[in-house]
């Protein structure tokens, strides 16, 4: 997939294969999102971003990381979304809607039936994206985060 595009939108917005180049605007963006107990270390990143058992996608903007998403592979049927970062600079432009757009097409194509997540219970924007995209409430993970908090595991069945 090496940079090329794999999907443009009308917003002009490229959906694009992370690349282990890209590792560095990753950590960084993904720092930029969450809280020092909650975001990931730049090994995982990188760890990922190589595993053929992943889906790793991003957006940008004339070269710039504005949003990314990555999921893997639990099964031949079922996909974890591990996370999705959208930039402060590019929230409320839809990106994270495109990137999981993207991410349900792809994996529905590849025969993957469901894909489920975890979401901070205090993050209301994201839960609500995720209601309107489909995902279903399957359960409640106490103090699921490093930092305590608790999650709201959901799915979206394909």
């Amino acid at each position: 997939m090496s940079g090329k595009s794999l999907e443009e939108t009308k917003s002009g917005f490229e959906v694009v294969a992370l690349e282990p180049g890209d590792v560095d605007a990753v950590f960084c963006l993904d720092q930029a999102c969450f809280s020092k107990e909650v975001a990931f270390p730049m090994d995982l990143f990188e760890f990922l971003i190589k595993s053929p058992d992943c889906l790793c996608v991003c957006v940008k903007d004339k070269g710039k990381l504005a949003a990314f998403l990555i999921a893997q592979a639990i099964n031949i049927h079922k996909i974890q979304l591990i996370t999705i970062d959208v930039s402060p600079d590019y929230r409320r432009k839809q990106l994270a809607k495109m990137l999981l757009e993207f991410a349900h097409s792809h994996l529905g194509r590849r025969g993957f039936k469901r894909i489920v997540l975890e979401v901070a219970v205090n993050n209301q924007s994201a839960i609500n994206l995720y209601q309107k995209m489909g995902y279903k409430y399957l359960r409640l993970k106490k103090k699921y985060y490093p930092d305590g908090a608790d999650a709201m595991q959901m799915e979206k069945v394909f």
